[in-house]
């Protein structure tokens, strides 16, 4: 058994950049290991306390829901920020949380960054990759939503927030831009809809209370997994052109197609609920479901799920992912996923009711 390395303390973290899309780079920034741990702990205290006020942000539902409402009725915004996690001001969070509570979390973050081998001092209170900062700006946002419902004598059941996405009465965005933009966040005009028949939120979009929600091919679909997610990404879309009721057929053929794609032996049709481990369809599509026995309900079918590849170690790292993700399984052992490794397997899956898209 090997023996644990020595804890290195590092003064700050270490700023990267990651893809955000064609055109630029997202960046972030990586945390110390037993800050994170720490940071993981805050955010799960303000979540608790959000989702006893009545803001789950384990679910983004309620956004989505008020974003179709809103574009029927009007009354309701949808905004978005640009860059909200990384314009989170000290002073902001000072002004607005509890003195103890800005304490704590300002312990725990990071005061410093490490950019190509320089040390400089955070004038940003967290960034992406701090474990508290989607919890913080969702706390910052709804708070500023419910006060100005309050200050302009409004129903505040409308208000939902889910991370830098926030759900408002348009009659309180005009306030909503001139405090934002005394606390350092710039409301994103382009993704930001107060009027009109049109709303989006959480990656869904309405007009006029229709779901107009494209279909996004991200990459060139060279892999099987690319391949059944097209598949699917085409049978979605048709079926929300048919009112969630029937599958418009005009796009029989492009999934006829992409299904063609798809090796015959690798073809395996599931549920809707497997996602991309098989090609959605209708019960009677499937040839490998069988009925449930042992008293069980739901059925059971071949499907092929992606799972992380693991690797066994005895480090530093394994202890600093026991302390985020404890387990009470003795069969785990030193088992750890391989971050961004994962394989196909074929196996048999289960579910308990197998949604119907209709007929073509």
């Amino acid at each position: 058994m090997g023996r644990l390395q020595a804890t290195t303390v590092q003064i700050g973290n270490k700023v990267v950049t990651v893809p955000k899309n064609a055109k630029t780079d997202r960046t972030i920034a990586i945390e110390p290991g037993l800050n994170t741990w720490i940071q993981l702990g805050i955010g799960r205290q303000i979540r608790n306390r959000l989702r006893s006020a009545g803001f789950n942000l384990d679910s983004d539902l309620k956004n989505q829901r008020q974003a179709y409402l809103g574009s029927i009725g009007h009354e309701v915004a949808t905004v978005d920020f640009k860059a909200a996690s990384d314009t989170i001001a000290i002073e902001t969070v000072r002004l607005l949380l509890p003195p103890r509570w800005f304490l704590v979390l300002d312990a725990a973050r990071s005061h410093y960054y490490t950019l190509d081998g320089v040390t400089h001092r955070a004038e940003k209170f967290s960034t992406m990759g701090n474990g508290f900062t989607f919890e913080l700006e969702s706390l910052i946002f709804v708070s500023l939503a419910l006060a100005l419902c309050e200050f302009h004598g409004c129903d505040d059941s409308c208000v939902s927030v889910f991370g830098d996405d926030l759900i408002l009465p348009s009659e309180c965005v005009s306030d909503l831009t001139s405090v934002c933009s005394y606390l350092g966040f710039t409301i994103n005009s382009e993704k930001s809809f107060i009027s009109g028949p049109f709303r989006e939120s959480c990656g869904t979009y309405y007009f006029a209370g229709s779901d107009v929600k494209p279909m996004f091919l991200k990459q060139r679909p060279d892999r099987l997994c690319d391949v059944i997610r097209l598949c699917n990404a085409v049978r979605e879309l048709s079926h929300r052109r048919g009112f969630n009721l029937f599958c418009d057929a005009s796009f029989k053929a492009l999934w006829s197609l992409c299904v063609s794609l798809v090796p015959k032996d690798l073809r395996l049709f599931g549920p809707r609920s497997a996602g991309d481990a098989v090609i959605s369809s209708n019960i009677e599509d499937c040839t490998s479901v069988k009925l449930l026995k042992d008293g069980h309900e739901g059925f059971s079918f071949l499907g092929r799920p992606t799972v992380a590849i693991e690797s066994e170690s005895d480090s530093r790292g394994l202890l600093l992912a026991r302390l985020h993700r404890p387990s009470r399984d003795m069969a785990y052992h030193n088992h750890v996923a391989i971050r961004a490794r994962t394989r196909t397997v074929e196996k048999r899956m289960r579910t308990h009711l197998w949604y119907n898209y209709g007929s073509w």
